[in-house]
């Protein structure tokens, strides 16, 4: 199987925008009045939050969650023996659809074009055929 990636990165929230915003300031402003370094050096790295991306892609080992923090990135691996159901659902839009990948007490949710969404769907019915798919 080819590798499929998510149409899009998962947003930040404003709120969590707001937070980092807010913290990173603190600490900065806090830094220069009490005359530490340590702390505008905190409040540098806190920003670095703001760069972060995250992303999906399935291949043939299963689904792989990816986090860019820029400088390095994280790989989570969920081959196809741990992944219990796959939810699909395709009212998104016309071109999109939202595949929810489920395990034991975790879940995770992307967006896929349709055509790769259904080869996802026949793929992971191939290499597992216990995986519950639920068609929407």
């Amino acid at each position: 199987m080819v590798k499929k990636c998510s149409v899009k990165e998962i947003d930040i929230s404003l709120s969590k925008i707001i937070l980092v915003i807010s913290i990173g300031t603190a600490f900065c402003f806090g830094g220069i009045l009490l005359n530490q370094p340590i702390l505008i050096v905190l409040g540098g790295i806190t920003f670095l939050f703001l760069l972060t991306r995250k992303f999906a892609y399935v291949d043939a080992d299963g689904l792989v969650n990816v986090k860019d923090f820029r400088m390095f990135k994280k790989y989570e691996k969920w081959p196809y023996e741990d992944i219990e159901s796959i939810r699909f659902e395709d009212e998104l839009s016309m071109d999109d659809c939202l595949i929810r990948f489920e395990r034991s007490l975790d879940a995770k949710s992307y967006t896929f074009s349709k055509e790769d969404a259904l080869e996802i769907i026949k793929a992971t019915k191939e290499k597992n055929p216990k995986i519950k798919q639920h068609l929407h």
